[in-house]
Parts: C-alpha cells; sequence; structure tokens
C-alpha cells in the first residue's frame, strides 16, 4: 500500500498518510513539501492530516474524503475451503404415500 491522499470536497490537498517503513501498523503524514510527521497509528495520522490542511476547522459543507492508493499484491484475505452446501433429496418419510 503507497498511502492515503487527503481530499477536501474536490480539491486535493497534497497531504498523504504513508505507512512507516521501520514499524509495521503506524503511519506518518507527508505534506506537500515532503515532510513526515512522527509516527502514529492509522486513526490519529487521518486526524492530523485534515488538521494541518484545514487549521481553522473544515467548516461549512466541506467533507473530507481519502482516497486510498492500495495495490493488492497478495490474494484475498480469505480462502474458500469448501463449496456451498448442495440440496438433499427429500427423506421418504416426508413423503406421501399413494
Amino acid at each position: 500500500m503507497t498511502g492515503f491522499e487527503l481530499r477536501i470536497g474536490k480539491r486535493r490537498t497534497g497531504f498523504v498518510v504513508v505507512p512507516d517503513t521501520k514499524w509495521p501498523g503506524m503511519y506518518r503524514v507527508r505534506a506537500p513539501d515532503g515532510g513526515l510527521s512522527d509516527v502514529v497509528n492509522l486513526s490519529r495520522a487521518k486526524d492530523a492530516a485534515v488538521c494541518l490542511a484545514c487549521p481553522r476547522g473544515l467548516g461549512g459543507s466541506a467533507v473530507a474524503h481519502w482516497d486510498s492508493r492500495e495495490t493488492d499484491t497478495e490474494g484475498p484475505p480469505m480462502r474458500y475451503s469448501d463449496p456451498p452446501a448442495t440440496m438433499v433429496a427429500a427423506s421418504p418419510l416426508n413423503e406421501r404415500v399413494a
């Protein structure tokens, strides 16, 4: 995964939340000038990016959107081991006797 890019409304802010290279599961905020923030978890990194992009708050009807820049190099997180169950024929006890 390469990161999450912050948009406010339709405008790109230039702030991107990227995974830390040393600590798995931790993230940094990359500013438009290339500077990096301290290491934090994902939710705090996203919150920090919004605060850096809009120091006075979003205000009005502005909404923050995250464009995920993921590259799926692995398979799905879960493998299906068995096919779904099939219907079993009705039992002779349930059939009408003629």
